[in-house]
């Protein structure tokens, strides 16, 4: 099968393409055998093959006409192929009859006068027009037709008796094979057997005709003869079949067969091979949804001869067994298949979502499928399995069907499911504004030789350009565990830094191109051994825009081994490599900043202002010193708070050049926000405001707390270390907690955990580890979580909840499981995802306490508990956490920030330690 043909219509004739896989062959044989008895009992006689459409009718009548043509014997069957698709009345379709037969009998001397009479016969019964058409006569042999009609004995009688005594003579039986009768009309259908059953009735003549009974039926009960009358149809072929051959039943066994040959062949063909992994995802793919619909050789044939024609460029370029699902929507449900390119963004989760849709239950968002693709043709016999097979493809329908969802693992075998992947199943082929798998290899594999190449310049142009896709790329393939030129991509990264012109991607622009490459490389210099790490910054600092992004990324790595403060009072606890590479890096930017020692403070462009923050998030008391430098010279104090410090201005924004003819402050870069320890923080364009309160102010102290003046907290002559509170935004209002503040919070959770009792959170970690083996959390455990929470039992949503089936109370919290396990997601939008998966479950419909139970058990590490003196707790702080709508997601969120901003050793905290010190600050 590795040369099968799937371009014919023919499927799989003997041995020009492989082995009988379907007992065609034998089934051919035992027909032959038949005609054999047939011709021994009558002188002629009407066979009918029958079977559904794409059964293989055409695959055994071919096997049977090619054996008997390919018989040694001479006394043995002649052959005419009639094709009556052609002929639209009995005239013609009987003198092609007729010319069919005569041209199946020999050329030799024995058999002229037989094929002369069987001639006379066809011009005896047909119109004069017909037989010149026919028969090709010229002017003058139509005007000797004439006489001779005239002069002869020409009755259609004596004719067909002349006709009937050659055939005897010679001997030989003829058949007649008429294939797909049911592809005819009613009245062309009702000529045909007019034919075979009258004119045709010759002795020596057989018919072997094909068709579909159920759609034959159909046809006859709309012609005038029959009537709307299946049983008078049914007389009426029995009147006309003598022998009736049902084609074999094309049983499971025999699809799974064709289906793994044609499968073998079409890799074969691309010099695929599927892995253990895509096997897994196939058998369930065809098990579960593609087996009830590939019936027929023919579908079975057709569709791998779609995946075979379409394939093509995309080998290696596609994840197969997602290629298999779409040519199979493509080529069976049509309609449906269009929906995916209509709901691109909804199936690929990049989508920000309708309001109404933020909390919309998994059962929801599948009966909206289910009315869409009802819209689109899907019969209900099929809706099932489509819905199925898009869950396969699809995260959030897969996330909604009760199933785990891994959008990286979508990535990692370049599903369609991936944004970055889904139009190339699409366009079947690699889109002008990709790079195909071989071209990003091949670059990666110049820039770890250090060779030049078409391909490594084309890669560090969409770097440039295509910046968050091309990011995430190669981040695939770190996860997957693909050595990657780092220190190749570092420099790279570093050159074209300063010229990044992608657009903002994700919900309201968020992800830019900035943030995207500087998390890059945060992972990629932690893949380097420690001693290499300076040399490299160095390298990337040499420009200024690359010193900006070799800041940026030492803080970050610095901030994950916990050694984030440059001040010489965590020197010690500082590895080698950090300090030095701390010392490269600022040496460079004082280079950089050279120049502008001579120039007014007011001149400072966009990029010498964040490279002064980027040095002073490195080297505080290097920066402090060139700066002292600068006030004993010309710049002073207030002049470069104002520089520095603007009411839209944060510590390391991000920047673009500015123009020479632009005014310093007509363009604001966006804030660069610190990634949380879960997940990559999106960047704010500018931080919210509280109402009522100045950019810049903080928000009002704890009571008994007396407030700072700003003076103290930024004092600006020695650029003291700010606080991480102040370069962090949290969805309400800026954060900037007090010393004491962080005290209160860390002297609370000391007494928490020094009051209450160890064993109070056994219940909470029982359900965790039962959470962390099914995936899921059921009754039971919702019920444990209730009396840990010491809530009360005796409620309407109680019962409610327990009348309902466990299985489908675990399926929604198997999917808040998911979405809160998420490590693509930040906190706040695993927070609300999982907070959706559970809303339509009795008791979560509203509030928010037996929810973060349930969430917290499925993720310790990444959910906390929400309780209406945790909400006080935040309030003493002067944070205000709204009621409104989505109210855990936002507090979630809060965590994160105040996480993230929090000194040593708070910001080692989980959410669940934040939420025990502010639960505890209202003791």
């Amino acid at each position: 099968m590795a040369d099968a043909h799937f371009f014919n219509d023919e499927p799989f004739l003997d041995h020009e393409e492989g082995p009988d896989l379907l007992g065609h062959g034998q089934y051919a044989q035992h027909v032959i055998s038949l005609l054999d008895r047939v011709r021994a009992q009558t002188e002629t006689g009407v066979l009918a093959l029958i079977g559904p459409w794409g059964s293989g009718k055409s695959s055994v009548l071919g096997k049977v006409t090619r054996r008997l043509q390919e018989s040694e014997n001479e006394e043995g069957w002649l052959i005419a192929e009639l094709n009556p698709w052609l002929y639209s009345d009995l005239e013609s379709l009987t003198l092609a009859l007729f010319s069919e037969i005569r041209e199946a009998l020999p050329k030799s001397e024995r058999w002229s006068e037989a094929r002369e009479k069987i001639g006379g016969f066809g011009q005896a019964i047909s119109p004069l027009g017909k037989v010149t058409a026919l028969f090709g006569l010229d002017s003058e042999g139509l005007v000797q037709e004439v006489s001779n009609r005239i002069s002869g004995d020409t009755s259609a009688s004596a004719a067909k008796r002349k006709a009937e005594e050659a055939l005897r003579k010679a001997g030989r039986p003829v058949l007649v094979v008429m294939d797909d009768l049911d592809r005819l009309t009613p009245e062309e259908l009702l000529v045909v057997f007019k034919l075979v059953r009258l004119v045709g009735h010759l002795p020596g003549v057989y018919y072997l005709i094909s068709f579909d009974e159920r759609t034959l039926l159909d046809v006859l009960q709309r012609s005038e003869l029959v009537g709307n009358s299946e049983s008078r149809a049914r007389d009426f072929l029995e009147k006309i079949i003598q022998v009736r051959l049902d084609l074999p039943a094309f049983r499971e066994r025999d699809a799974d067969i064709l289906v793994d040959r044609s499968l073998d062949a079409v890799l074969a063909s691309h010099s695929l091979a599927l892995t253990p992994g895509e096997q897994q995802r196939l058998a369930e793919a065809y098990h579960r949804h593609l087996q009830g619909r590939l019936r027929t050789p023919r579908a079975i044939k057709r569709f791998f001869g779609q995946v075979d024609a379409t394939l093509g460029q995309l080998t290696g370029n596609v994840d197969i067994v997602d290629f298999l699902i779409v040519t199979f929507l493509r080529t069976s449900e049509p309609r449906a298949y269009q929906l995916l390119w209509r709901h691109r963004a909804e199936l690929t989760g990049t989508s920000i979502g309708l309001p109404s849709r933020r909390d919309e239950r998994p059962e929801q968002r599948i009966e909206r499928w289910r009315t869409r693709l009802q819209e689109a043709g899907v019969t209900e016999q099929h809706m099932d399995s489509v819905i199925g097979l898009m869950g396969m493809l699809f995260m959030p329908l897969r996330q909604a069907l009760g199933y785990g969802a891994d959008s990286q693992a979508i990535a990692l075998r370049r599903g369609i499911g991936s944004i970055d992947y889904f139009d190339r199943y699409m366009v079947f082929g690699i889109p002008d504004d990709d790079l195909p798998e071989h071209t990003f290899d091949t670059a990666l594999q110049q820039l770890a030789n250090g060779t030049p190449g078409t391909e490594a310049d084309e890669l560090l142009l969409r770097l440039r350009d295509d910046t968050q896709r091309i990011t995430r790329r190669i981040q695939y393939k770190r996860t997957a565990g693909t050595p990657l030129p780092a220190v190749a991509l570092l420099e790279a990264a570093a050159q074209q830094h300063g010229y990044l012109t992608a657009a903002p991607q994700g919900a309201f622009g968020l992800l830019t191109a900035d943030f995207a490459i500087s998390i890059l490389a945060t992972d990629l210099l932690t893949d380097l051994a420690e001693p290499d790490r300076p040399g490299i910054l160095k390298a990337m600092a040499e420009s200024p825009d690359g010193a900006v992004l070799a800041a940026r990324t030492l803080q970050r790595v610095a901030a994950r081994n916990g050694s984030e403060s440059p001040d010489s009072a965590q020197a010690a606890d500082t590895p080698d490599w950090i300090t030095q590479a701390r010392s490269l890096i600022g040496h460079e930017i004082a280079q950089h900043l050279a120049p502008s020692a001579s120039r007014a403070v007011n001149e400072l462009t966009e990029l010498e202002v964040t490279l002064l923050w980027a040095w002073r998030h490195i080297a505080s008391e290097a920066t402090r010193a060139w700066i002292n430098q600068q006030f004993e010279e010309t710049w002073t104090p207030l002049d470069l708070l104002a520089v520095l410090l603007p009411p839209d201005r944060t510590p390391l924004p991000s920047h673009r050049r500015r123009h020479p003819s632009e005014p310093r402050c007509a363009h604001r870069p966006q804030r660069a926000v610190q990634p949380s320890r879960s997940a990559p923080r999106r960047p704010r364009s500018r931080p919210r405001q509280s109402p009522g309160r100045p950019p810049g102010a903080h928000p009002p102290s704890t009571p008994g707390t007396p407030r700072q003046p700003p003076s103290q907290r930024l004092t600006l002559p020695c650029l003291v270390p700010l606080d991480k509170t102040e370069q962090q935004a949290v969805p309400d209002q800026p954060l900037a907690l007090a010393p004491e503040q962080w005290q209160r919070l860390a002297a609370a959770h000391h007494a928490y955990t020094g009051t209450v009792s160890p064993y109070y959170d056994e219940t909470l970690q029982e359900v965790t580890r039962r959470a962390c083996t099914s995936g899921s959390i059921g009754k039971a455990d919702i019920g444990a979580l209730l009396m840990w929470k010491r809530l009360r039992a005796d409620t309407p949503w109680v019962a409610e909840l327990m009348a309902w089936p466990d299985i489908d109370v675990r399926r929604a919290t198997a999917a808040a499981t998911t979405a809160a396990r998420d490590t693509t997601l930040s906190l706040g939008a695993a927070a609300q995802a999982g907070r959706a998966a559970l809303a339509h479950l009795p008791g979560f419909r509203t509030g928010d306490a037996l929810a973060s139970a349930v969430l917290t058990a499925a993720a310790p590490d990444r959910m906390a508990i929400y309780d209406r003196r945790a909400h006080g707790g935040l309030r003493t702080l002067g944070i205000t956490l709204s009621h409104a709508s989505g109210r855990y997601s936002r507090y979630i969120e809060t965590l994160d920030h105040l996480l993230a901003a929090a000194p040593a050793p708070i910001r080692t905290w989980t959410p669940r330690d934040m939420d025990t010190a502010l639960y505890w600050m209202t003791a």
